[in-house]
């Protein structure tokens, strides 16, 4: 498996699901922060939910979608790959919370 992160690698598109979430904001709030290994390279990151961010953050691309509607994911994965250039990770943070 690659890292997302390597000395001399490429940057990566990163499409974080459910990124507006508990876990997803603290994902992309320890990248900008800490400087951590989604952004030490400078990957350009893009968040997938059916809620806005918390959060505004002009830097995360924000996608509205219902990730349990097959025809709602397909297209906001095709707008998430035009805004990216492509799409190489794509990390799962999406829970279901009554």
């Amino acid at each position: 498996m690659e890292r997302l992160y390597s000395p001399g690698k490429e940057y990566k598109n990163i499409v974080v699901t459910g990124g507006s979430g508990f876990i997803g904001q603290q994902l992309f709030r320890a990248g900008q922060i800490m400087n951590d290994i989604c952004y030490q390279g400078g990957h350009r990151m893009l968040n997938i939910d059916l809620a806005p961010p918390r959060e505004k953050n002009d830097e995360i691309r924000y996608i509205k979608a219902d990730l349990s509607d097959p025809e709602d994911t397909a297209r906001a994965f095709r707008e998430a790959h035009e805004k990216l250039g492509g799409i190489d990770a794509i990390l799962n943070m999406v829970a279901v919370v009554s």
